[in-house]
């Protein structure tokens, strides 16, 4: 039977984006729209560390994408629009990197989608490229110093618009012809005959023009709206005179159309100007980027300076002065790290090499250890023991020449294989292990399993991650089962994940409802943390975390704050009740120095001639020796011996003074029966203070554990004590309670 410590089905690795296989086969996860594939296999570093490089190269891809769409112009025709789209999807598809490519793949999918419903939009509000602004603004400035009559040409309109406004010259030929043969036939002259000859001698109405010019500036282009007011001297030359009334409300409404064309003209001026800064300072930034690279000496980055590069030259409009600085500075900085570059590969090829030798002694080192091992072997445990030691040698080493790399790691898991193989078959402890482990991941599949009934359907999906990650924490498998069990939790997991994806409205659903509760306790922790009653018992508190415990998950952007939210509130709770005590504490002393000196006024008592006489106010003061709170807890039991030897001095001296054992007011069976119930009481008194100092110790332990997992586990044990301690007391003041109304009956009894 055949036994891999991480076997085959076994991943090394696994997240929502990727998993690596034992054999260290990095394979992308499929997903909408991406089929994913196998990108790499690694053998020189720890799984970890091999995501965390490709995760940086999707993050590189992405700002990639982002970069392209920005810098594409979405007014072109459809036919190069599909082109770009279907460039951008193959480069997504073929980068070997670890991300949410189905996430970017449909980010560049809406992009193109939305860009192409708003294209007109936004090439009426996207300014033109800065050199072909300054070429049109000089041809404009040109063309307005020229003489009137050279202005007279009509200025050049782009091939779209002179389809739409112009018929071809055999159309309008045809047009004329038609139109002469219509007025023949007629004998009178069409209606609008009269404003075709106008057209035709060049001479248009004032009316039109207006109509125009609130066209071109109603339309946003800036371009062609400065063209037509250049030009508007040469087409009130062809416009018939109107009164004076009529000109001057004509010169009226041209000038509010001017002054609107001027407003816009401004802020498209004010925009181009923020976009060339903030283009500036983005250049910068990148500067700044490369500058750490190369005082870092990080000259493996080539794909990252590549980047920088392409975008530092790509980044149009830009300001006048400061941008040939700016290119000087990165052509110096490529150029030292180009030069630094060609040194580190030369660098990087000898140590894979070096690398290589080391790597090929380890697996030699464990294919000796697999051959001695067998049937005769003794300690198994040893053996692997140090086997382990060079499975840890082995990854620590770096990378070797990757024409080396998969051959060299097929042959490090051949060895390995069959040593775990041998101890299989001749250890029957390691067995015994790995049948444990068979029974865990069978357990792990009905749990699985058990999701597709649960009712709520995102504590579920927190629920299988969490099986996802034990069934990886697992011991070694015989390889032919785990194939098996592999493929039934496999099979759970995707039917609950289908089950998951059809209902994600309803997760939805829940983790808000989730959410609402968690604010709710929330609500009532600050409540408790804001009273300024924190002396009692924390149970309340730890009611409300018990409580939060049971909450399903809520949805992951208000996770964290929702926890730190009542955490916060728990922390305030016990920080005040920790400030609490020290305040106690500061008391205890005060309250022992009071008794003290009470002992003494006890014990000087017995010193007098007839300490009957001072009974009574040696009872008052063992009434306010009860009444004085705590004191230190490390002189609780000095200060209680001391109490007791001054009664007891006291009340032996009050024997001696009535006549001994017979003597007295009393009765020698009665005075013997109140000792004796005066002694246990002080003995439970004693034992009361006891717990009192227990129940307040444990409170104050308490309120130095962190709301965290451990720390709660080791408050509910420690409020479990406090329970069972205030249980004891209670009993113990009952039975006080009861000698007490002994004693007195006893004494009413001899008085009467």
């Amino acid at each position: 039977m055949h036994v891999e410590e991480n076997d085959s089905n076994k991943p090394l690795f696994e997240n929502d984006h990727c998993l690596i296989t034992a054999k260290g086969e990095i394979i992308q996860k499929s997903g909408e729209g991406f089929p994913g594939r196998t990108i790499s296999i690694i053998s020189e570093e720890e799984p970890e560390a091999a995501v965390e490089r490709f995760t940086e190269a999707f993050k590189q891809l992405e700002r990639q994408v982002v970069d392209t769409l920005d810098s594409i112009d979405f007014g072109k025709p459809a036919e190069e629009l599909d082109k770009m789209r279907a460039d951008l999807l193959d480069t997504i598809s073929k980068k070997d990197a670890v991300g949410d490519f189905p996430g970017l793949i449909k980010k560049v999918e809406e992009a193109f989608e939305n860009e192409k419903k708003t294209a007109d939009e936004a090439s009426a509000e996207e300014a033109p490229k800065a050199e072909e602004a300054e070429v049109k603004e000089t041809e404009a400035a040109a063309e307005a110093e020229k003489p009137k009559e050279e202005k007279a040409e009509e200025p050049v309109k782009d091939e779209a618009e002179e389809a739409k406004s112009e018929k071809p010259a055999e159309e309008k030929a045809e047009s004329a012809d038609t139109e002469e043969t219509k007025a023949e036939d007629t004998d009178d002259k069409p209606a609008d005959a009269e404003s075709e000859e106008k057209e035709e001698s060049g001479e248009v109405s004032h009316a039109d023009i207006l109509k125009e010019a609130e066209e071109v500036v109603e339309a946003g282009h800036i371009q062609k709206a400065r063209a037509f007011f250049d030009d508007l001297p040469n087409r009130l030359t062809n416009a018939p005179e109107l009164e004076e009334a009529e000109a001057a409300e004509f010169q009226e409404k041209l000038d509010a159309l001017k002054k609107k064309f001027e407003e816009k003209q401004q802020e498209y001026q004010k925009k181009q100007e923020e976009r060339r800064e903030k283009n500036f300072t983005f250049r910068e930034e990148l500067l700044a980027r490369m500058q750490r690279i190369v005082d870092n000496k990080h000259w493996h980055k080539q794909g990252e300076v590549s980047g920088i590069q392409r975008k530092f030259d790509n980044v149009r409009p830009l300001p006048k002065e400061g941008v040939e600085d700016q290119d000087t500075k990165l052509k110096s900085l490529i150029a030292v790290f180009d030069e630094n570059r060609v040194q580190y590969l030369v660098e990087a090829r000898q140590k894979e090499e070096e690398n290589l030798i080391g790597k090929l002694a380890t697996v030699e080192k464990v294919e000796q250890l697999t051959a001695k091992s067998g049937e005769e072997t003794e300690d198994w445990e040893a053996l692997s023991q140090e086997l382990e030691k060079y499975f840890a040698q082995w990854r620590k080493i770096g990378r070797v020449p990757k024409d080396r790399e998969k051959d060299l790691w097929e042959r490090y898991n051949t060895a390995r294989d069959l040593f775990f193989q041998k101890r299989m078959d001749h250890d029957p402890k390691f067995k015994k292990t790995v049948d444990k482990s068979v029974e865990k991941r069978k357990k792990l599949i009905e749990k699985a399993k058990s999701l597709l009934e649960m009712e709520d359907i995102a504590m579920a999906a927190r629920q299988i991650n969490k099986l996802h990650s034990d069934w990886k924490k697992q011991g070694p498998v015989p390889k032919e089962l785990n194939d098996q069990l592999w493929e039934e939790f496999k099979a759970a997991s995707d039917a609950f994940n289908e089950r998951k994806s059809e209902n994600m409205d309803t997760i939805r659903e829940q983790e808000n409802e989730n959410y609402k509760t968690k604010q709710e306790l929330c609500a009532k922790a600050e409540e408790l943390a804001n009273s300024d009653d924190v002396k009692g018992s924390p149970k309340e508190m730890e009611k409300l975390f018990s409580e939060w415990k049971k909450v399903g998950p809520v949805p992951r952007k208000k996770s964290n704050p929702i926890w730190g939210r009542f955490r916060d509130a728990m922390d305030k709770y016990y920080k005040k009740r920790r400030a609490h005590f020290k305040e106690m504490k500061a008391g205890q002393q005060e309250n022992l120095e009071k008794k003290r000196e009470l002992c003494k006024q006890i014990a000087a008592f017995a010193e007098e001639e007839n300490p009957e006489e001072h009974l009574p106010k040696v009872k008052e003061l063992q009434e306010q020796y009860k009444q004085i709170g705590f004191v230190p807890i490390r002189q609780k039991d000095k200060i209680w011996d001391t109490y007791r030897k001054a009664c007891d001095t006291f009340y032996n001296a009050l024997r001696g003074s009535t006549g001994g054992g017979g003597g007295g007011r009393r009765g020698g069976g009665e005075q013997s029966e109140e000792r004796k119930l005066t002694s246990e009481i002080f003995k439970l008194r004693k034992e009361a203070d006891q717990l009192r100092e227990k129940i307040l110790k444990y409170s104050d332990t308490m309120t130095y554990f962190k709301p965290n997992k451990k720390g709660l586990k080791l408050r509910e044990e420690i409020q479990e004590n406090i329970d069972k301690s205030e249980k004891e007391l209670e009993k113990k003041n009952t039975r006080i309670e009861e000698i007490q109304a002994q004693i007195n009956e006893l004494r009413n009894s001899e008085e009467g």
